[in-house]
């Protein structure tokens, strides 16, 4: 079986893992099953997202390469109970969000039609929490343009260039004579 694609690095407690396909052929006709389901083997225990659970808290809180499946409801005659529980009923689970996969990780759902990411924008309040979020990774305001915090940054490693420029054409012009 290959390595995984995106791999859980060793700083972040992960080991080398194999990620493949299972596919089920039938033996008198040939034919192949149209889902399938991916198997890794070794690495880091991945993160399960509960019917109920955060998406977004869960990417937020994972280390690049984990692996996070989003689990579906499950239930009893009586109540809504964790998955691994006997006998349940499985239900698909909605998550009504708007997601931002700004870390290497992998998103899993655990079987077709199981897990629905709703990222409907409305109420349009609900925008405004997501942009706030992007604006923030790419060190934007809110208006778009470059936050003040950004604009320093930017003066400084500019004042640094130029330092370090000055550096070595100073050295350069040593080394000639």
């Amino acid at each position: 079986m290959p390595a995984c694609g995106i791999q859980q690095q060793a700083q972040y407690g992960g080991s080398a893992a194999r990620c493949g396909e299972l596919v089920i052929t039938r033996a008198d006709n040939g034919r192949s099953t149209i889902d399938t389901v991916t198997v890794t083997i070794g690495g880091k225990a991945p993160t399960h997202v509960a019917a109920s659970g955060s998406i977004q808290s869960a990417i937020d809180a994972a280390k690049p390469g984990d692996l996070i499946i989003v689990d579906p409801t499950c239930s009893t005659t009586t109540a809504t109970v964790a998955c691994t529980v006997a006998g349940v009923t499985y239900a698909p689970s909605t998550h009504q969000e708007l997601l931002l996969m700004w870390k290497p990780v992998r998103l899993q759902g655990v079987g077709a039609a199981s897990s629905i990411l709703n990222a409907n924008t409305h109420p349009a309040g609900k925008v405004e929490v997501w942009r706030r979020k992007v604006d923030c990774l790419f060190g934007l305001s809110l208006d778009g343009a470059p936050s003040p915090a950004r604009i320093l940054m930017i003066r400084l490693a500019r004042s640094l260039a130029r330092g370090l420029a000055g550096l070595v054409s100073r050295r350069l012009a040593t080394i000639r004579r």
